[in-house]
């Protein structure tokens, strides 16, 4: 798969070269990345299977390694699989000198071992991430009246801030989603957030504070929008517009919430939220790097 891989990348970069326009440029990147795709998966084969280019061809074609070969292969079941082939090897390959079977004994145990870890390492991350879920509380900045999420907590007065994240097309949604999966808050908080649309080119979207592209796609990194939903139609709406708005501004598209060169007296660059305007409640203009692989999935 590697030489294959190494095979496309050479075969991408000569087209390339040959080409003038930004579509063979985009074949070499691609290419590039199928091909790290490919040495990562390689990696994690070597690391977790050594074994699998040092069964001869003798015991590969044994049936009942043939078998255990075929059958699904897991993370959990992997150390017993490796187990069991060592038992098999072991009977089968009598007749063979131990030191030609000593690396694939070897390589049998260490890929028992190497899945083993991955799997303790596995369930303490899912620990942790339960443990942080239920110590998340949303409910103290809940305003029962609005039915909505305040943007903050005064702690020296114990009372909310005044102002509230009330529109769908936000990356508080995925807040709200949160804690009304846990309990903190009411189901009917979902459909008090704001879904006011607006007209964009020909079509309209949900309305965002200022229109920038991590409002809309940033909860779509952890959460499905259902296809056809007003959500899924507005991301790939957005998506559009931006890049039609970059080019007409001649300039990189994926505009959101960034530093921009403006510094305070400390030296310290300035902060703030940047969007397309016919998409926002308010919004300013550039670019930031952090959003621009999140419309991958969601371009025309």
């Amino acid at each position: 798969m590697t030489h294959m891989a190494d095979t496309i990348v050479a075969c991408a970069t000569e087209w390339s070269h040959k080409g003038s326009g930004a579509a063979e440029a985009k074949i070499t990147v691609w290419a590039a990345a199928l091909r790290l795709s490919v040495l990562t998966h390689q990696q994690d084969l070597d690391w977790l299977m050594p074994w699998a280019h040092l069964l001869p061809p003798e015991l590969q074609a044994d049936t009942e390694i043939a078998a255990l070969l075929q059958s699904p292969l897991t993370l959990t079941t992997l150390p017993k699989r490796c187990k069991a082939l060592s038992r098999i090897v072991a009977n089968r390959g009598q007749g063979a000198s131990r030191e030609d079977l000593a690396p694939l004994m070897k390589a049998l145990e260490t890929s028992a071992s190497a899945a083993r870890s991955v799997v303790d390492r596995l369930i303490a991350i899912a620990d942790l991430c339960k443990a942080m879920f239920d110590r998340m509380e949303f409910g103290f900045l809940f305003d029962s009246f609005r039915q909505l999420l305040s943007i903050g907590y005064r702690e020296a007065d114990g009372s909310l801030d005044d102002n509230f994240y009330d529109l769908l097309a936000s990356e508080a949604r995925l807040a709200s989603f949160v804690a009304i999966a846990k309990g903190d808050l009411p189901a009917k908080h979902w459909f008090r957030l704001g879904r006011t649309m607006t007209p964009i080119d020909g079509s309209s979207g949900l309305i965002s504070w200022s229109g920038s592209m991590f409002e809309y796609l940033m909860p779509s990194l952890v959460m499905r929008a259902p296809a056809g939903s007003l959500l899924a139609h507005t991301n790939r709406l957005i998506v559009w517009r931006q890049e039609k708005y970059g080019a007409e501004l001649g300039v990189p598209w994926g505009m959101s919430e960034s530093e921009y060169d403006l510094r305070d007296i400390e030296k310290t660059y300035q902060y703030s939220s940047f969007g397309v305007p016919d998409s926002a409640i308010s919004a300013a203009w550039p670019i930031t790097p952090s959003s621009r692989p999140m419309p991958a999935d969601w371009r025309r």
